[in-house]
């Protein structure tokens, strides 16, 4: 799956990103199933080999958001640094949320498909927020 995304264009854009990675579950379900349950539901004895070949696509999910960062104006108490933990966190929790008992079980496809829907909803509140600062109704 690396590789199929290295080979895209969508340049800074992380919804194009998003969608890329849709795609390529559409048109690789197989894939997607595999994918989905190492790294949400991964065997308990092979979480460490899971982990050690999810490297490669995790340093590359990091230097796309590193890239779109580049791109952005942070506000004036926000580091880069503090902006890629924050990512860090932020997808250690989302994908927990789709690890837990409430999903056990459930079609990979499935899982997959409303995990990159949700996923590029929170990407989106991560950089843009919720609320405009100061609003009120």
């Amino acid at each position: 799956m690396t590789a199929y995304l290295q080979g895209q264009d969508f340049g800074t854009d992380l919804q194009r990103y998003m969608e890329c990675r849709f795609r390529y579950f559409l048109k690789f379900p197989r894939y997607a199933g595999i994918f989905f349950e190492a790294m949400l539901q991964p065997p308990t004895g092979l979480k460490a080999e899971i982990k050690k070949r999810k490297e490669n696509f995790d340093r590359y999910n990091r230097c796309i958001y590193r890239n779109a960062l580049a791109e952005m104006t942070l506000r004036k108490d926000i580091t880069e640094k503090d902006a890629l933990e924050y990512y860090e966190i932020m997808q250690e929790m989302f994908n927990g949320y789709f690890s837990s008992p409430a999903y056990s079980g459930k079609d990979f496809q499935a899982l997959g498909s409303e995990h990159e829907n949700r996923l590029s909803k929170i990407l989106d509140f991560m950089l843009y927020g919720i609320a405009e600062r100061g609003a009120k109704q």
